[in-house]
C-alpha cells in the first residue's frame, strides 16, 4: 500500500507543476500579467491598483537607475552625423 500513495503523490506534483507551468500567450492591452513577459510586444506589464496590467503607457512607471554625470556621457554627433567608431 505504500507504493501506491508515493505513486499517487508523485502524480500530484506532476499535475500541479503542469497546472501552473507552461508558456501562456502574450496578453494584450488591460490583460492580467505579472511581467513583462506576459505582454505582446509593445505592451509592458504595469500596476494598476490590486493587480498589473499589459499597458502601452508607461507614463506612471519610475527608474531606480541612475544616469551617469554628464561628464562621462559620450558626445552624440551633430545632426546628420556618423558616431566615431
Amino acid at each position: 500500500m505504500r507504493t501506491s500513495g508515493s505513486l499517487l503523490g508523485a502524480l500530484l506534483a506532476v499535475l500541479v507543476v503542469a497546472a501552473c507551468g507552461g508558456k501562456q500567450d502574450p496578453g494584450n492591452e488591460g490583460d492580467d500579467c505579472y511581467r513583462d513577459a506576459d505582454c505582446k510586444p509593445g505592451l509592458v506589464c504595469v500596476p494598476a491598483g490590486e493587480t498589473r496590467k499589459c499597458s502601452s503607457d508607461t507614463t506612471g512607471l519610475e527608474s531606480s537607475v541612475e544616469m551617469p554625470p554628464a561628464e562621462m556621457m559620450p558626445e552624440t554627433p551633430a545632426a546628420g552625423g556618423v558616431p566615431a567608431m
